[in-house]
């Protein structure tokens, strides 16, 4: 993947191969954030959709948020290495 995104053109064009069709259509992406204290936030960005440049939201963190993190996180494992 590094030397993939080291080689990419600068457009707003996602490569197709970062799309997985049948479980993501949409270019926005997740990312959690640890603050501690069992609270975990969340900033989910479109990189792609906006011809102006990224847009995003922040989710505050709560400690809601670990149960999506860590379904998040077993679902990638599961789909990228058959764990």
């Amino acid at each position: 993947m590094r030397s993939h995104l080291i080689h990419l053109p600068h457009s707003h064009a996602a490569p197709a191969a970062w799309f997985n069709k049948a479980v993501e259509a949409t270019p926005l992406r997740s990312c959690y954030i640890e603050f501690g204290a069992g609270r975990i936030g969340r900033v989910d960005i479109d990189f792609f959709s906006n011809p102006d440049g990224p847009t995003g939201t922040f989710c505050e963190p709560s400690i809601a948020l670990r149960a999506d993190k860590e379904h998040f996180g077993s679902s990638r494992r599961a789909r990228w290495f058959g764990l």
